[in-house]
């Protein structure tokens, strides 16, 4: 995703969770090998559609999984959305 390529993952584990089928890759059914080809066959005849699917990856990965973003979503589990007038979270210590 971060490469800007659309990705074929399994639809099982984690994955489903990371990319979205049809917009940034597909997710497939684990161990189907026909549905695994007609996948990678219809991405190579269709360009613009596979590049379509890697834009929208590469945007993805960049909003949702740098260090950046995860350390945004592991602030507001901990300290929750509210921030308090000097700009820091609340039990900051600061």
């Amino acid at each position: 995703m971060a490469c800007g390529l659309p990705v074929l993952a399994s639809r099982n584990g984690g994955m489903v969770e990371i990319v979205l089928d049809n917009e940034t890759g597909r997710l497939l059914p684990p161990g189907d090998v026909p549905a695994w080809q007609e996948a990678i066959t219809g991405l190579l005849s269709q360009p613009a559609t596979r590049s379509h699917m890697g834009q929208q990856a590469r945007q993805r990965a960049e909003a949702e999984f740098t260090w950046a973003a995860n350390a945004r979503k592991i602030e507001q589990l901990l300290f929750g959305k509210k921030k308090l007038m000097c700009g820091h979270y609340r039990l900051c210590g600061q």
